[in-house]
């Protein structure tokens, strides 16, 4: 599957979508592209949920968007990410500050509440 990022402003929360293994060679654009589009006093939700892999690297860009968004009070949420990605997130403990959802509704709704 070939790489794909594409985003969506409402009016709390920019919505991400992702296509494609986020890894090594991919990561630094989809940091690009978050970085380009989101204003850190929204939230910011990636949408996973078409992405079959993610490495380190990939996990390096949350921990990037979560240190960012924290100084401002936003909330940072992967929705739907397959159980072999979701794992690689709860083990590294990212989940204990970035919400983990099924879908965009709940991404969407993670992000009001917070």
């Amino acid at each position: 599957m070939e790489f794909g990022v594409s985003s969506e402003t409402g009016e709390t929360a920019l919505v991400v979508t992702v296509r494609g293994d986020i890894d090594l060679a991919t990561a630094p654009l989809l940091w690009e592209h978050i970085a380009t589009h989101w204003l850190e006093s929204q939230a910011l939700i990636l949408d996973v949920a078409n992405v079959p892999f993610m490495d380190s690297t990939g996990l390096g860009v949350l921990v990037q968007a979560a240190e960012r968004a924290r100084p401002h009070g936003a909330t940072v949420a992967v929705v739907g990410a397959i159980s072999r990605v979701r794992k690689v997130i709860e083990i590294t403990g990212l989940d204990t500050f970035i919400y983990i959802g099924e879908s965009l509704a709940d991404g969407l709704r993670a992000t009001e509440i917070r």
